[in-house]
C-alpha cells in the first residue's frame, strides 16, 4: 500500500471508530449532535490521539523527518515571518473582492469586536496550521519522498490528498431512521460522493494548489516553520474576513468565490497558481 493511501486509511479507521462510538451514544447525543458532525469531530480527535503511534509504525517520527529540525529561535523567526507573510498574500485575494462586490460589510459589527477576532483567528490559525501540515506536509510528505524520492511526486500526492479530504464531510441520515451500525457507515460512506460535487471545482483546485504551494515551500526550505505561518495568516485573515463581510452571490463577479467558504474559488486558484509558479521558479533554497 502506497503512502498516500496508507495516509488516508489511517484516517477513514479513526472516522470509522467514530461511528461506531455513536451508535452507543445515539439516544443520548441525537438531540444536540447530529451524526454527522459527531463522526467528524470525534474522528479528528481519535485521528490525533493515534497520529504518533501510526508515524511510529512507518518509521517516521522524528523531528527532521517531520520538518522541525529546526532550532527553536530560527523555527519561531521562521514562523513569524511565514505568518505576516500569509496575511499579506489573503488580504491581497479578500480586499480585491470588496471593490467587486463580491463580499460586502456585515451591518452591525463593530470595529471594537476586532482585537478579539484576531486572537481567535490567530490561535485557530495556529492549531490548524500545526496539525494541516504535521499531518500532509510531514508525514504524508516524507513518507512520499522515502518511498517514490520524487519532490514532485510527493508535492502533487500530498496535494491531492489535502484538497480531496476538504470535501470528505459525513452526511446526516434521514430524521426517524434507527441508529444502527448500518445507518451510521452510510453516513460515513455518503462522505465519498460529497467530494465529486461539481458545485466546488474551483474551490477544489484552489485548495489543490494550495498545497502544491505548500508542500513547494516545505521542500524548498526543508521545514515546516514558513508553511505553517502562511497557513495561520491564511486562516486568520479568513476569520477576520468572515465576520466583517457577507458574500453577495447576486453579485456580477459572485463566480470568483466557491460556495466551500465564501473566499476561496477562481480568483484564489490564479493567485495562489501564480505563486506556485513564482516559487518553482526562485532560484535560492529559502532558511
Amino acid at each position: 500500500m502506497g503512502p498516500i493511501l496508507q495516509f488516508f486509511a489511517y484516517l477513514f479507521g479513526a472516522y470509522a471508530l467514530a461511528a461506531l462510538l455513536y451508535v452507543p451514544l445515539a439516544e443520548t447525543l441525537a438531540a444536540s449532535v447530529p451524526i454527522d458532525a459527531f463522526i467528524g469531530r470525534v474522528g479528528m480527535i481519535l485521528g490525533l490521539l493515534g497520529f504518533w503511534p501510526f508515524l511510529k509504525s512507518l518509521g517516521l517520527a522524528d523531528r527532521a523527518t517531520l520538518g522541525y529540525g529546526m532550532t527553536g529561535k530560527a523555527f519561531r523567526r521562521a514562523l513569524a515571518l511565514g505568518l505576516l507573510l500569509g496575511i499579506g498574500i489573503l488580504l491581497c485575494l479578500t480586499m480585491a473582492l470588496l471593490p467587486l462586490g463580491v463580499r460586502v460589510p456585515t451591518p452591525g459589527v463593530g470595529l471594537g469586536r476586532l482585537p478579539q477576532v484576531i486572537a481567535e483567528g490567530l490561535l485557530a490559525g495556529l492549531a490548524v496550521a500545526l496539525v494541516e501540515e504535521t499531518f500532509f506536509r510531514g508525514g504524508l510528505f516524507a513518507a512520499l519522498r522515502r518511498h517514490g524520492g520524487s519532490a514532485t511526486r510527493a508535492i502533487i500526492g500530498s496535494s491531492l490528498l489535502y484538497a480531496v479530504l476538504h470535501f470528505f464531510e459525513p452526511q446526516p441520515i434521514p430524521a426517524g431512521l434507527p441508529i444502527t451500525i448500518t445507518a451510521a457507515f452510510s453516513s460515513l460512506v455518503g462522505a465519498f460522493p460529497a467530494v465529486f460535487q461539481l458545485q466546488h471545482l474551483d474551490s477544489f483546485i484552489a485548495l489543490l494548489l494550495v498545497g502544491i504551494l505548500l508542500a513547494l515551500v516545505r521542500e524548498r526550505t526543508g521545514g515546516l516553520a514558513w508553511g505553517m505561518g502562511l497557513h495561520a495568516g491564511w486562516v486568520l485573515v479568513i476569520k477576520v474576513v468572515h465576520t466583517y463581510s457577507d458574500v453577495d452571490y447576486g453579485a456580477p463577479w459572485a463566480g470568483l468565490v466557491g460556495r466551500y467558504d465564501g473566499v476561496i474559488g477562481w480568483l484564489a486558484a490564479a493567485w495562489i497558481g501564480a505563486l506556485v509558479v513564482l516559487i518553482a521558479a526562485w532560484p535560492q533554497r529559502v532558511q
